[in-house]
């Protein structure tokens, strides 16, 4: 997946369940804070939701093993997307 396909799933989904670099995440559109996004775990002091003002903030600032999502996205898999 490119960068920019990436974030127009973004804008265009609801909920992105998806897997990078061997840790699943959880994207979320409708909170009011913003576009968030968490890891899937059992432990929910890990699974904090960080929020972004828009989806190319988010693909550009969150960072998984201190490298941008945006560095990152041909190595994205999505698992649902609703």
């Amino acid at each position: 997946m490119k960068k920019n396909e990436f974030i127009q799933l973004i804008d265009e989904s609801g909920d992105i369940m998806f897997s990078c670099n061997g840790y699943k995440l959880t994207i979320i559109t409708w909170a009011d804070e913003g576009i968030g996004i968490g890891f899937q775990n059992k432990n929910p002091a890990l699974n904090k939701i960080q929020y972004f003002t828009s989806s190319t903030d988010l693909v550009n600032n969150f960072l998984l093993d201190g490298i941008a999502l945006a560095k990152l996205a041909d190595k994205i898999v999505i698992e649902q997307c609703n």
